[in-house]
């Protein structure tokens, strides 16, 4: 297998079929990108045209091609990325890969200001597009503006469209329209085709997405480490931009390997910037299956309420309590938490006196 960059269009990648390479007939397929491509899209993109090829009425022997299939796009794989590499116009820039660490918070938690929110989470999204255009990590002085984020619980004006002038009748609105606008403007340049969901996304977040104080982080891990943890594998469900994971003692997160969740995919990007050596999922904790008797802590603020979660994974165990703890999400977390925690572990959750109740 063969690949070079075609000399008409500089994003598009030809490759010479397997053919030539087993002395046979050879042939030619191209795939393109819009951009420079990653790892896994040309992983799909030559595994897709090998599987064409291979699989046409003219390869008689098709059998010893598939056979050969995944030797050959490994080849194919090592070159593409080198050409790819030689015709970037620019270098991306090397960053140190840090996480980010504090036991206070970065922002003023001591009034309410919607003008202060909204410039600390236009200035996180300013960020992460920078970021993402830039393909490097943040820097500390980055991370620190990423960690005021405090999302949109309260900020109830983003469920108004700032193009529609019919939406906004109190002058208390209107001194945030602009930000408002900003928003939704970071938001269509994050998700140009609306597949993320991010601006809806904000909209159900206003009445929940309320973020923990340092002050109950910093004490629930001194009762922590009181009990006697030390170190090891860490699984943080609910984890919003990363406040637990951030105020995690020194030694603790260096003694541990960390799991993060975060279900909104705006809160998911921060994550993942301040927090790059932590394994972080941006999906719901009931649509992912981790594995048992695993972790030797579950530390978290877990949402709370009377809505019923679906868990396959808890569906599928013979000990139905497990099942029947699905009926709201608060005693859920605490299921499926008790399922993964191995034997002797913690699990340090912030609930509502309803799990007590329960």
């Amino acid at each position: 297998g063969v690949v070079f960059p075609n000399q008409i269009d500089s994003e598009s990648i030809s490759s010479v079929s397997i053919g030539m390479s087993l002395g046979e007939r050879a042939e030619i397929r191209s795939f393109s990108s819009d951009d420079y491509p990653t790892n896994q899209e040309i992983s799909k993109a030559v595994l897709d045209t090998y599987k064409e090829m291979v699989s046409s009425p003219e390869y008689v022997n098709g059998d010893f091609y598939q056979q050969k299939l995944h030797a050959i796009a490994e080849n194919v794989l090592t070159a593409v990325n080198k050409n790819i590499a030689e015709q970037k116009i620019f270098e991306e820039p090397v960053t140190d890969v840090t996480n980010f660490h504090s036991i206070s918070a970065p922002y003023d938690n001591k009034s309410f200001s919607k003008r202060t929110k909204y410039r600390d989470n236009i200035a996180a999204l300013d960020i992460i597009l920078q970021l993402e255009n830039e393909h490097r990590n943040a820097t500390p002085d980055e991370q620190t503006t990423l960690a005021r984020y405090v999302g949109w619980g309260g900020l109830k004006e983003i469920l108004l469209d700032p193009n529609n002038d019919a939406l906004w009748k109190t002058a208390s609105d209107m001194e945030l329209r602009s930000f408002v606008k900003e928003v939704y403007d970071h938001f269509s340049e994050l998700d140009t085709d609306g597949s993320q969901g991010l601006l809806s996304a904000a909209k159900r977040s206003i009445l929940n997405a309320h973020y923990t104080s340092y002050e109950i982080i910093n004490a629930i891990y001194d009762g922590v480490e009181k009990a006697g943890f030390k170190g090891g594998n860490i699984l943080e469900p609910s984890a919003g931009i990363g406040n637990f994971l951030a105020a995690m003692p020194v030694d603790m997160a260096n003694s541990s390997e960390v799991t993060a969740i975060e279900m909104d995919r705006a809160t998911g990007k921060i994550l993942q910037r301040l927090f790059p050596t932590a394994e972080t999922y941006i999906t719901g904790f009931e649509k992912i299956n981790l594995p048992e008797n695993h972790y030797a802590l579950i530390i978290s603020n877990i949402p709370f309420g009377s809505v019923p979660v679906y868990d396959s994974q808890l569906a599928g165990l013979k000990d139905k309590r497990y099942k029947e703890a699905s009926g709201n999400i608060h005693n859920y977390f605490f299921a499926k938490s008790i399922l993964l925690a191995k034997p002797g572990a913690m699990i340090a959750f912030i609930t509502s006196r309803y799990t007590l109740d329960s």
